[in-house]
This record gives C-alpha cells, structure tokens and sequence, in this order.
C-alpha cells in the first residue's frame, strides 16, 4: 500500500496505550495508523520522515 499524505504523529501515539508507530493524513483527510512498531522501527520511519530537504528556487532570466 501506499499512503501519500502528511504525516502528523510518530512515537508513541495518543490513546493507544503506549503503542509505538505513527498516522498519516491524507489529502483527504482520512487517517491512516500504522502501530505495532518496534522502538528501532519507529526510530528508522521517523529519521525517514525528518530527512533534511534542501529546495532550491530560481529567478527566470
């Protein structure tokens, strides 16, 4: 599956009883969870998730 949207919480999520994972939002607005991670899981999405992102913008000559 692919879920394209924003995500808005990694960790350990909210009312769910200490479960470690994280939602995604899509354009939508329906929520995707993905829980059930490891601590070493979720540490690896969120360093995905967090990666420095450099953007360039450019005046047309």
């Amino acid at each position: 599956m692919i879920a394209a949207g924003t995500v808005v919480e990694v960790g350990q999520l909210d009312g769910e009883d200490g479960a470690l994972g994280f939602v995604i939002q899509r354009a939508n607005g329906e929520f995707i969870t993905v829980k059930g991670l490891t601590l070493d899981e979720t540490r690896a999405a969120a360093a995905l998730f967090f990666q420095a992102v450099t953007i360039r913008l450019e005046t047309p000559p």
